[in-house]
């Protein structure tokens, strides 16, 4: 039989699941307050915040220069502040999967993005503006596929 087909099958299932209204237990307990807190923060961890994952930036470990990856529908763009003059000038290198930045101001290692999705080294354009070097890199096409004949 349905426990859910007359109110008193409802009302004890809700009893036995210890539902604080039916229970008289307090609505403001700090344990249960800090239980949801915590269920909440781990569901919600996956999802860097509010709105889609994807246009989030993604920032540097602390002991890298300071930049921000974020990634559209198009491509990607990696935003990074740097001051340029004539006898310092990073050298960018990158592979369908990492921007390499060489040569950079007061560091000694070069440093490595990762990139949230394939591009294409081809297809890059890199400006420099109030102290900002970008990046915009276009995102990896599938490719075609095509017929092969066989005899």
């Amino acid at each position: 039989m349905n426990p859910f087909s007359n109110q008193d099958g409802i009302k004890s299932y809700l009893e036995g699941l210890g539902i604080p209204f039916l229970t008289n237990m307090p609505l403001n307990n700090p344990g249960m307050q800090k239980q949801m807190q915590d269920i909440m923060n781990q569901s919600m961890s996956g999802f860097g915040g509010m709105g889609n994952p994807a246009a989030q930036a993604q920032e540097p470990p602390s002991n890298q220069p300071d930049y921000q990856v974020f990634e559209t529908n198009n491509g990607v763009i990696v935003r990074l502040p740097v001051i340029i003059d004539d006898d310092t000038r990073p050298r960018l290198y990158m592979d369908s999967h990492h921007l390499y930045v060489k040569e950079f101001p007061d560091q000694n290692e070069e440093l490595t993005i990762q990139l949230p999705a394939p591009i294409n080294p081809k297809e890059a354009n890199v400006s420099y503006k109030n102290g900002i070097l970008e990046a915009q890199l276009m995102k990896r096409t599938s490719p075609s596929v095509t017929e092969i004949n066989f005899d």
